[in-house]
């Protein structure tokens, strides 16, 4: 389907993973473990209650956020969602990397997995607006039609990204 060897390009490796960079990779990763999610959604929502939480899944990533939380009540979530993704289903265990799975304490405005979290809010991160004022300064100045047109198809996908996050705020309120 969407998946190539585990190992370097031109490998013959016959372990395989799903393709990264690919605009299908998050959806058909998300598809295969909807119901993982679905319970690791559930079981945030319930332990986390009254502190906002918030979670963003990417192929190889998963974030959760929350405010006014405890590092001792964040860890107790953490244990619980490793277990399930070790656990969940024995055909297919998802597990964590020990270097990568931290708790960070929130004091102000942090960014995480390319999202900004403020109080009771996301949006894009420094680097995705960087970019998306360095796209609208050079449409501004830009003559070519060919340069141009490749602007504007930037300036969309990210005006869409911004919408996109603006709108899960909305929903939340």
């Amino acid at each position: 389907m969407f998946c190539v060897p585990v190992c370097p390009k031109g490998s013959t490796s016959l372990e395989e993973t799903i393709a990264r960079g690919f605009a299908t990779s998050p959806r058909l990763s998300v598809w295969c473990n909807l119901d993982l999610f679905t319970r690791l959604n559930w079981v945030v929502q319930r332990k986390l209650k009254g502190h906002d939480p918030r979670i963003a899944l990417y192929i190889d990533d998963i974030g959760i956020m929350a405010s006014r939380v405890e590092d001792k009540q964040m860890e107790e979530v953490s244990l619980i969602i490793e277990d399930m993704l070790n656990n969940f289903d024995y055909n297919q265990a998802l597990p964590i990397n020990p270097s990568k799975k931290e708790i960070i304490p929130s004091t102000g405005l942090k960014e995480h997995l390319g999202l900004r979290l403020g109080r009771n809010k996301i949006s894009i991160g420094s680097k995705a607006k960087y970019n998306l004022n360095r796209v609208q300064n050079k449409l501004r100045t830009t003559l070519s039609s060919s340069e141009r047109s490749s602007l504007i198809k930037r300036h969309k996908s990210y005006k869409s990204y911004n919408a996109q996050i603006e709108k899960e705020n909305l929903k939340e309120s």
